[in-house]
């Protein structure tokens, strides 16, 4: 999953990149090491996170969160980098399934 969005953004200018994951949190806490080697080598803070606590904490502060959700569900269903599997989850996670 790292490497896979470091291929993405390797040759651009990028501050941070936020990877927003349904794997559970102790799937991905091994990955702080090539997280780091990634901001040594690039310069980019890669983020890794639960999408629902991201949304639960980050949400309040959106004034309009129809507008976001709107964005995201579109992102959602046009970025063909977001795989199957990820939409088939993102369903459950809103009680689409």
């Amino acid at each position: 999953m790292i490497d896979s969005a470091y291929q993405k953004f390797r040759t651009a200018s990028v501050e941070r990149y936020y990877i927003l994951t349904t794997s559970p949190t102790q799937s991905y806490i091994g990955m702080n090491d090539r997280i780091a080697e990634i901001r040594r080598d690039h310069g980019c803070q890669m983020i890794v996170n639960g999408v629902a606590p991201t949304l639960k904490y980050y949400l309040r502060l959106i004034s309009d969160t129809r507008l976001f959700v709107h964005e995201y569900v579109s992102e959602i269903e046009t970025d063909n980098d977001i795989s199957y599997e990820l939409k088939l989850r993102w369903n459950e996670v809103i009680g689409l399934d």
